[in-house]
């Protein structure tokens, strides 16, 4: 194993509550650059190719979605956080 792999290993357990950038396509209501609450639902691969997959809170479940874990798209949700949930 590298050290780079060593450095993303299980940075996202299932269960993680995140938030997900997305810049700005996901709505026409919504067109600005925003942040997401989402829940990490499944892992595949290892090491530098290791995604996670999220589950948007509020949302159906055919926007779920593959994300590399060492993406910057993630970002770690902490109870005090508030976002308002984007249906």
């Amino acid at each position: 194993m590298v050290l780079d792999e060593l450095m993303v290993l299980d940075k996202w357990p299932i269960g993680s509550q995140v938030y997900v950038f997305h810049p700005g396509q996901i709505n026409v209501i919504h067109p600005g650059q925003i942040y997401c609450n989402a829940i990490v639902i499944d892992i595949r691969c290892s090491g530098m190719w290791r995604e996670v997959k999220v589950h948007y809170q509020g949302w159906p479940c055919e926007y779920d979605e593959w994300i590399l874990e060492r993406s910057s798209r993630l970002d770690i949700r902490t109870k005090n956080d508030e976002i308002d949930v984007v249906p």
